[in-house]
């Protein structure tokens, strides 16, 4: 009867919760709102964060304190993505007034509207992947740090397989991680980040309004769309609809997704087999994405805005191979590159380029530093 006759208020007022919880969540909705409204400027802040760190005393001396730096950075960063990504998509689904975005943006927020906890999760495991590899290492040891490389790769794989199949229709890759705000954001959608509009639409989240239509769908996002594809020369999109007479995607192009999908971990399974200066598992691993490159280009069909750029990254990746072991050490290293080195270091201008080379040599017998996973 007390519960009835207080409508639950010693628990929740207004739709907040009380007590040590609701305090942390008052602090987190006052942050929200100070990243959407300065989201156009906090990535300055982050850059800034990232010059003092670099400068910190110290700080350069140990791989495992500098990593754990940056990872920390780098996770700050993803959480004001995601914060950005879900404004915006609150905003493009609720239909509560025109966004001014570009047809670009408008694909990224079609592509990536579903399954948002596995892109948060896979940006997560890799921004975090490289640093639990580097401290792994160095405190419990060589076997205990595969270990850890094997259970991350098995993630992503699983990450992955959950993102490709939700793909309907499609089954192809687009969007794995959760998109840059840089790639959100634009002068011609300054406005729709106001201290009004901001405090408007986290007003109506925590009254727990979502802004729907009678008919159940939004003006602003039609949900039968798959994505964008690229159309006159990559210049313009157009909506792509399913269609489903028509095999717009290659079996053949399936096959390919899953060779990229699947590769990190046999090129493991073959280190650990071969060892890691065998030419096996660097060849294996090289056939396996020369043929899953050559597979989807020519089983994709019309591409999205996402699978184009998945594509494009997994083909700049491939320089990856010039700094896997052992390519690099057989084929690069050398007599005469250490000499030549040595003479960039005698030059105040080419020094950086020496310094550049420590940093890669440094860095490049862990696994997540060469592996072109990511």
């Amino acid at each position: 009867k007390n519960m009835n006759d207080t409508g639950g208020g010693a628990q929740m007022q207004n739709g907040r919760q009380s007590g040590p919880l609701g305090f942390f969540q008052a602090l987190q909705r006052m942050y929200n709102e100070y990243v959407l409204i300065n989201a156009h400027s906090v990535g300055f802040m982050e850059s800034g964060a990232r010059g003092l760190l670099f400068l910190a005393p110290g700080f350069r001396e140990s791989d495992t304190l500098t990593e754990m730096g940056y990872t920390t950075l780098g996770l700050l960063s993803l959480y004001h993505d995601v914060v950005v990504l879900g404004y915006l998509q609150k905003m493009w689904r609720g239909g509560e007034g025109k966004l001014s975005l570009t047809p670009r943006q408008q694909a990224v927020l079609t592509e990536t509207g579903n399954n948002r906890g596995a892109r948060v999760c896979m940006s997560i495991v890799q921004n975090v992947e490289l640093f639990l590899e580097i401290a792994t290492f160095h405190k419990l040891g060589e076997r205990a740090r595969w270990m850890v490389v094997a259970m991350l790769e098995l993630v992503k794989l699983y990450l992955r397989l959950i993102l490709r199949k939700d793909r309907t229709g499609r089954g192809l890759l687009a969007h794995q991680k959760v998109p840059d705000r840089s790639e959100l954001l634009s002068e011609e959608n300054a406005a729709d980040f106001s201290a009004d509009k901001v405090h408007s639409q986290m007003l109506a989240d925590e009254m727990g309004y979502t802004g729907s239509h009678k008919n159940g769908s939004s003006p602003l996002r039609p949900t039968h769309l798959q994505g964008y594809i690229l159309n006159d020369g990559r210049k313009s999109l157009l909506p792509l609809q399913p269609n489903p007479t028509a095999d717009s995607v290659e079996l053949k192009a399936i096959l390919g997704e899953y060779l990229y999908i699947f590769r990190p971990v046999a090129y493991l399974v073959a280190m650990y087999a071969f060892g890691r200066t065998s030419w096996k598992p660097w060849v294996l691993s090289l056939v396996m994405d020369l043929t899953s490159l050559f597979y989807c280009a020519r089983g994709r069909g019309q591409q999205t805005v996402g699978e184009a750029d998945d594509f494009s990254h997994r083909r700049t990746q491939l320089l990856y191979y010039l700094l896997k072991p052992p390519f690099f050490s057989n084929v690069i290293k050398g007599a005469a590159f250490d000499r030549l080195l040595a003479r960039f270091r005698s030059n105040a201008i080419l020094g950086l380029l020496a310094s550049v080379a420590d940093y890669i040599e440094g860095y490049r017998s862990y696994h997540f530093y060469t592996a072109g996973s990511s």
